[in-house]
């Protein structure tokens, strides 16, 4: 198909019916919304500091629909429909005794710059900010750490895997191998860099070895086993990466820029990771490890090749996503239709995430339930242990609310206070080259795809 007659119509609501932009689409955004997970998306200490004044708040209209939970992610519109916006809330909670007050701030990973600026200066006013971000190996904590010798083969089994990967990207990229560990490390993006570096040393906490072969076309990684000397028998024998399944294409994928990234830019946005700055001294990780995560996944019986490739674009439905948001980027009426499309897709990423069956659905599980459970084991040790603390704001993508919030009443025994809603996109319809009416048709069938996707999603075995 041509790309002309692809989007022929993208102004109006007729694009919606075309099944190769609708599946871009839905890629695109579930893709946002795991994108806690991806290595390149582990927590991130160098942003610089946001310098844009932020938004003022709007107020809740009282006309709003009311729904059976707490609504997370809404859609609103102002001046009769000429602008339409999209918003994330943050809950607040309050102890029955003298523990200090609890924000759950729901985010969604890309948004308007003014959004990132007006959560940066709410957070900011907290006491302490417990954040998402994957950490590297062995920066977890006690859940999940190993502690057996079989334990510690199985952590370093991983470990190989995950440095292999990193380096045969690497070797396809740069059409050689790396001269040493310390070379590759150094070149990769600090994130990966970070995810890397805590991946070098094996379960025994001994450095994990590099052997290239004399011509540069292969390459080994090794463990010494538990007594770090060579050969041996039991757990003190040698772990090799060449033991292993040799690592597939779909593992490998390529490294490149996220497609988050590219979606922020196509439609003039901000990815989160860029416009937060993370840094404060008060602003702490709290999240798994990637060696917990990939115990918890193992677990489930989940693979995580399927989620890293649709997180490192390397799938080819996201290299196909990236692809169409060049153009994009160029069209200022497809930019604002896009962002339209996004806005009533990002709203609902909280249900498209708990209708998710099968593989996805035990992904699902590792990527919310069992990070919530490391936040929450935090907010735990703040209120045992840090008695004069005003404020605790735990700020995580809007899906995980929820669930944190079940724990926060039930098991903490917070009582809801208030909530505040955050203008996380906003658009003039006039913009995306459409009335208000046909502007309101598009959402209608945005919301009428996603009650397709939801149902097919349930139908999915558990």
């Amino acid at each position: 198909m041509r790309v002309t007659a692809l989007f022929s119509g993208c102004s109006t609501p007729a694009l919606s019916k075309r099944p190769a932009f609708r599946s871009v689409v839905l890629a695109v955004a579930a893709s946002i919304a795991l994108v806690g997970l991806a290595p390149g998306a582990l927590a991130q200490q160098d942003a610089a500091p946001p310098a844009t004044p932020p938004a003022a708040q709007p107020e809740a209209k009282p006309d709003e629909p009311k729904h059976a939970g707490p609504q997370l992610t809404r859609v609103v519109e102002e001046k009769d429909g000429a602008i339409v916006r999209m918003e994330t809330v943050t809950r607040t909670f309050k102890s029955s005794d003298a523990g200090p007050i609890v924000h759950l701030v729901g985010v969604t990973h890309i948004g308007d710059r003014a959004y990132y600026d007006a959560l940066q200066q709410f957070l900011n006013q907290q006491s302490i900010v417990l954040f998402e971000g994957v950490k590297p190996g062995g920066e977890g904590d006690s859940r999940g750490v190993a502690t057996t010798d079989e334990e510690r083969a199985k952590l370093t089994e991983r470990r190989l895997r995950l440095l292999g990967i990193l380096i045969e990207q690497s070797r396809r990229e740069k059409k050689a191998l790396p001269a040493s560990l310390d070379e590759l490390e150094q070149s990769l993006p600090r994130p990966l860099a970070r995810a890397f570096h805590g991946a070098r040393s094996d379960g025994w906490s001994h450095p994990i070895g590099f052997i290239a072969s004399p011509d540069g076309a292969t390459f080994d990684l090794t463990s010494r086993g538990s007594d770090d000397a060579p050969g041996g028998e039991g757990f003190a024998a040698d772990l090799n990466l060449s033991q292993q399944k040799p690592l597939s294409d779909s593992e490998v994928g390529e490294r490149q820029e996220g497609i988050q990234t590219k979606l922020a830019s196509a439609l003039g946005l901000e990815f989160q990771l860029a416009a937060i700055d993370y840094s404060k001294a008060n602003w702490r990780n709290s999240d798994m490890s990637i060696d917990q995560v990939q115990r918890k996944l193992q677990e489930a019986g989940a693979s995580g090749e399927q989620l890293f490739r649709m997180l490192d674009g390397s799938s080819m439905m996201a290299k196909f996503a990236g692809f169409l948001l060049n153009f994009i980027k160029a069209s200022p009426q497809m930019q604002s239709s896009v962002k339209l499309m996004m806005m009533e897709m990002l709203s609902h990423a909280d249900e498209l995430m708990e209708a998710q069956g099968g593989e996805q659905g035990k992904l699902m599980s590792v990527i919310v339930l069992d990070r919530n459970a490391a936040v929450l084991d935090d907010l735990k040790a703040i209120l045992h242990n840090e008695k004069d603390v005003e404020s605790v704001a735990l700020f995580y993508g809007a899906g995980h609310l929820p669930d944190l919030e079940k724990h926060l009443t039930q098991d903490f025994g917070y009582r809801f206070e208030s909530e505040r809603w955050f203008p996380a996109i906003s658009m003039e319809v006039a913009k995306a080259g459409m009335s208000v009416q046909q502007a309101r048709q598009y959402r209608q069938m945005m919301t009428q795809m996603i009650d397709r996707q939801k149902a097919t999603g349930k139908k999915k075995p558990k």
